[in-house]
This record gives C-alpha cells, sequence and structure tokens, in this order.
C-alpha cells in the first residue's frame, strides 16, 4: 500500500470518520448481546459431549466473546480519538479532563443513580405485591448495606465499569502521552507488551492495551481505516482462532494476539458495507448517535423486566426456551431504547445530551 493511502496527510480523511461513526452501532448490539446471559464461570465447551447445557454454554462464550471484542474495539477507537487533533501538552490535558467531566463523569454519576432507583423500584413493589421472583437478595444487601461510594465503585450499573476505566486513563492520559515522546519509534515495544499481556494491567487489562494502540496510530497519523485494510486477509484467520479458542482453548495468548486481528476484521467489515450492503451501512450511521445511550440505559430494562420475567417462566427450563429468552431480551432492549432515544430526542433534547455526556 502506498504511503499517501495509509498516513494521514493533516487530520483523518471524512470516509474513515463515517465508518468509524457507524461502527458504533454493531458494537454496542454487541454489547447489549453479550450482557443477555451471566456467565458465573467461563469453561472451554465439551464438543465430545455436546447435550443442551453444553450447546447453551457454546452460546454463552460466543456471546461474552462478541461482548470483549466490542470492548476492545471501543477502546482502540476511543485512544484514537484522544489524541487525534492535538499535541501532547499539559494545556492539552488540561482541557481534556476537563471536558471528559461533561462526556464521562456526570454521565457516569447519573445513570449509576437511575440504576439504583430502578433496582429499589423493582424490589420494593416486588415485596409489595407479593411477587418473590421479583426479588433479589444480592440487589437487596447493595440497596440496603452499599454506601454511595460503593454503588459507584462496583459501579451499581455494571457496564459503566468501561466508563469508569475511561476515567482513569483520562488521569494517566499523561503518562501516555510521556511514553510518546520520550520513546519515540520504540514505544511500540510497551503497546506490544500490553496488547499480548494485557493480564498484567491491573484494574485497567484491554481497555488500556488497546487505548495505547489506538493512541499510537493517531500519533503515528496512521489512518485507522487503511491500517485495516491492510490486513485485511489475516483478520480473517485472527476471527476465526479468536472465536475457536474461546469456545475451545481458553489461552490466554492466544486470546489476545487474535484479539488484534478482530477486532481489524471488525472494521474492515463495516468499511466493506460501505459499498457492498449500503441500506444496512446507512441505517448504522443513521442511529449511530444513540450508542451511549443504549449503552448506559439497556441494563436497566435487561434486568428489572425483560430477563428476570421471562426466566420466572417454564419456558426457561429447556435449550431452546433459553436460547429463546436470549435473543428475545435483546432484540426487545434493542428496539425499546433506540426508539426511546430518538423519541427523548424530539421532547427533551437538551436532558438527553447532557445525561449522554453531550453525544446526542
Amino acid at each position: 500500500m502506498q504511503r499517501s493511502c495509509f498516513f494521514m496527510s493533516r487530520s483523518l480523511s471524512r470516509r474513515s470518520s463515517n465508518i468509524i461513526s457507524a461502527l458504533r452501532t454493531p458494537l454496542i448490539i454487541m454489547v447489549v448481546f453479550s450482557h443477555c446471559l451471566l456467565i458465573k464461570e467461563r469453561t472451554p465447551i465439551d464438543i465430545f459431549h455436546l447435550d443442551s447445557d453444553e450447546i447453551f454454554k457454546s452460546l454463552e462464550l460466543f456471546l461474552s466473546s462478541l461482548g470483549m471484542l466490542a470492548v476492545a474495539t471501543f477502546s482502540l477507537i476511543s485512544g484514537y480519538f484522544f489524541y487525534l487533533k492535538e499535541s501532547f501538552t499539559w494545556s492539552f490535558y488540561r482541557d481534556a479532563i476537563f471536558k471528559r467531566r461533561k462526556s464521562l463523569l456526570y454521565p457516569y454519576l447519573i445513570w449509576n443513580a437511575l440504576m439504583f432507583i430502578a433496582l429499589w423500584l423493582k424490589n420494593h413493589i416486588a415485596m409489595s405485591v407479593g411477587f418473590q421472583a421479583g426479588v433479589n437478595e444480592v440487589e437487596l444487601n447493595i440497596l440496603n448495606n452499599y454506601s454511595i461510594l460503593d454503588c459507584l465503585l462496583l459501579p451499581i450499573n455494571q457496564p459503566l465499569w468501561y466508563i469508569l476505566r475511561l476515567i482513569a486513563i483520562t488521569l494517566i492520559s499523561p503518562l501516555i502521552g510521556l511514553s510518546f515522546k520520550v520513546l519515540k519509534k520504540w514505544a511500540i515495544l510497551p503497546l506490544i507488551f500490553m496488547l499480548v499481556f494485557p493480564a498484567y494491567l491491573p484494574f485497567f487489562g484491554t481497555i488500556l492495551a488497546f487505548f495505547y494502540f489506538g493512541a499510537y496510530l493517531s500519533k503515528q497519523k496512521i489512518d485507522l481505516i487503511a491500517f485495516a485494510n491492510r490486513f485485511r486477509l489475516s483478520s480473517w484467520l485472527g476471527i476465526i482462532c479468536y472465536f475457536l479458542n474461546r469456545e475451545l482453548l481458553t489461552n490466554g495468548y492466544v486470546e489476545s494476539i487474535s484479539l488484534i486481528f478482530s477486532v481489524l476484521w471488525l472494521i474492515n467489515l463495516v468499511a466493506y458495507m460501505e459499498g457492498k450492503s449500503a441500506r444496512l451501512y446507512k441505517l448504522f450511521a443513521l442511529v449511530a448517535p444513540a450508542t451511549f445511550f443504549v449503552y448506559a440505559s439497556h441494563h436497566i430494562l435487561l434486568i428489572n423486566l425483560v430477563r428476570g420475567v421471562l426466566y420466572t417462566t417454564a419456558w426457561s427450563g429447556c435449550l431452546l426456551g433459553r436460547c429463546s429468552i436470549t435473543f428475545i431480551t435483546a432484540f426487545t432492549v434493542i428496539v425499546v431504547f433506540y426508539s426511546l432515544f430518538f423519541l427523548l430526542r424530539r421532547l427533551a433534547p437538551r436532558i438527553l445530551a447532557f445525561a449522554c455526556g453531550g453525544r446526542a
């Protein structure tokens, strides 16, 4: 590939920016599906004894793999745009931290508070009407015995653990910028270490590894879409190895390396859709502004209504029923919250924008 096609001259091309924006829609759908199941213990499936439990375990592992892939891709995009337009100065970090207060901290507080209210209402209403299946002892323990700080650090709105780590990464972002200044071309060494050994990054893990990856590409003025396209063939091998490893082997190093190429495969897929599946691509681009709203709010309905109610039925006792509950829950949550987002954007745009950190 020629240098002019691979490196950005001044800024990210309009096409690349649009593809990355549209990419957010399949990513958040993957996150929603990954949260439709509660995996208590991750163990590889036994392909020689494929009973109903093993088949459902395979589905669980597949959906959790989608979630990890989405988180890694979101992290890559976050790091890429964080350092895209600005040089590494203290004024840049000061402004970045100030902006993250509105885009990360305020939404983090708001959506955790809404989750606390939702859990309180669900459990107390269920107790008042005698609907014992709606009462959750774990939730009651949190509501009655945990402090506000405890609820924020959990966090009580579980998907927001990603935002909590992004807030922490913003605080240490000067160290990332300093590493690029000091190490220069050798900054690729800590990048390789973090991508291959994310388990050695306490608290941050894969999120910091891919955030640093995105920041490195941005610092090198590399067009993300062109970079992914350069690995379009090897990324196919990566995505296959990633899912097979997650289902069968659970080897950490294979997972880490294949995850890198899987992220690039996902980027290439959406870029391919731009020309070959224009209608779906346009739909992804159209609903992309709802990404953060769906992300922050979906667990409230997911936990408190759809999945909880469906699992109280006899349907949850068989393989077909459990699989159906998973997909019904995901599709219901997706349709409801995308619809709610566009309704709120029409009726209360300022409130919605504030709750979503300016992303609406």
